[in-house]
């Protein structure tokens, strides 16, 4: 509670100074200009204060989407989430035998059945999620059909 006093104080007070120094110009009493800086104020700080929630939840469930790359994919599983879009979207595995997919993105750390395979993707960092992110990719007569990915 104290905390949210104090940084209700920390906006405040420069957000009135800088009403109060806007209104200057255009109201002449004093009394009046006070008091509508003071109605000014709070009526702003509650704008101020969601913009600056939703900038927090935007900047904390961004991550880059990154063209693929067979080393990146390799090298660091926990972000191969960044890389898939790409895999999706591209739809360059598509018409490729297994043999091809293994080629392409190992075997490591995946999970194979005869006409589904599964690739670890990491943790996609979103608000309230905890679960990794899975790359399914879906054979027909050895060929690759359908590529999505999902949550575990």
């Amino acid at each position: 509670m104290l905390l949210i006093l104090l940084l209700g104080c920390f906006l405040s007070i420069p957000l009135f100074f800088l009403w109060y120094r806007l209104f200057k110009k255009y109201i002449i009493n004093t009394k009046r200009r006070k008091l509508l800086t003071f109605f000014a104020t709070l009526l702003t700080i509650p704008f101020i204060y969601i913009g600056s929630i939703f900038i927090w939840l935007f900047t904390i469930s961004y991550y880059p989407d990154y063209s693929f790359n067979i080393k990146k994919w390799s090298t660091n599983q926990e972000t191969r989430y960044e890389l898939s879009k790409d895999i999706i979207g591209s739809r360059m595995l598509i018409g490729k035998t297994k043999l091809e997919v293994l080629k392409i993105l190992g075997d490591e750390n995946n999970k194979i059945e005869e006409n589904h395979w599964i690739y670890y993707l990491g943790t996609r960092p979103e608000l309230f999620n905890i679960d990794p992110d899975m790359l399914k990719i879906e054979f027909i007569d050895g060929k690759v059909i359908k590529v999505s990915q999902h949550p575990t």
